[in-house]
């Protein structure tokens, strides 16, 4: 092989290498969300019961994936609280008073046999599960859950916050606000980079040849 040769030889090689750690570095400046999705946590709603494949969760968003399994209408409301699970305070009509406690998230209602998901952003600190269609709650669909890790939430004493807008049923998402996007789209870049120099080097090579 002439010397010519093996000098171009060595330039291909480094340019394939220079492409594999471009495309490497891409990989991991996305977010780990898209690699590897947290598993939404079961949530089977019944007359009258509430049963969680998980009553805990990390710190962040927390998808939750319900099937009513009962005749009539559920839904599922997140409280934060530390109180027990039965002893929240009740409205005239022996519901949960919300203007009492600090409703977080809840999903639309769903009908029996269907399905709804909900997803929301928790920080470290006790919350209730619960059902707040008519006397549901108090006739037991009401469960306590934990969040762990990260820093907890600053207590408000009990009072009323104003609940997010209901996300449609079936609408929760895994990827939560634009952070993630952006991450999304800066790895898409350093890719899109990687190709690129592919091209270049392709390019250079065929001029060599």
């Amino acid at each position: 092989m002439h010397e010519g040769q093996r000098g171009r030889t060595r330039g291909a090689i480094a340019r394939a290498l220079g492409l594999a750690a471009a495309v490497g570095l891409g990989a991991l400046a996305l977010p780990a969300a898209v690699f590897a999705q947290a598993a939404p946590i079961n949530v089977e709603l019944s007359e009258f019961a509430i049963k969680a494949g998980a009553t805990s969760a990390a710190a962040g968003t927390v998808n939750f994936a319900a099937k009513n399994v009962g005749a009539n209408n559920h839904e599922i409301v997140i409280v934060r609280s530390s109180a027990a699970p039965g002893s929240l305070p009740l409205n005239a009509s022996n519901g949960v008073d919300e203007a009492q406690v600090q409703v977080v998230k809840r999903m639309d209602r769903i009908a029996g046999g269907a399905s709804g998901t909900l997803s929301a952003d928790l920080t470290a600190g006790s919350y209730i599960l619960l059902c707040n269609v008519g006397t549901h709650y108090q006739r037991g669909m009401n469960i306590a859950f934990t969040v762990t890790g990260g820093a907890a939430a600053p207590s408000t004493g009990g009072a009323a916050q104003a609940a997010p807008a209901a996300p449609k049923s079936g609408t929760g998402g895994y990827l939560d606000g634009g952070n993630g996007l952006a991450q999304l789209a800066l790895g898409g870049l350093a890719v899109v980079s990687g190709a690129a120099a592919l091209g270049a080097g392709l390019r250079g090579r065929r001029r060599e040849v």
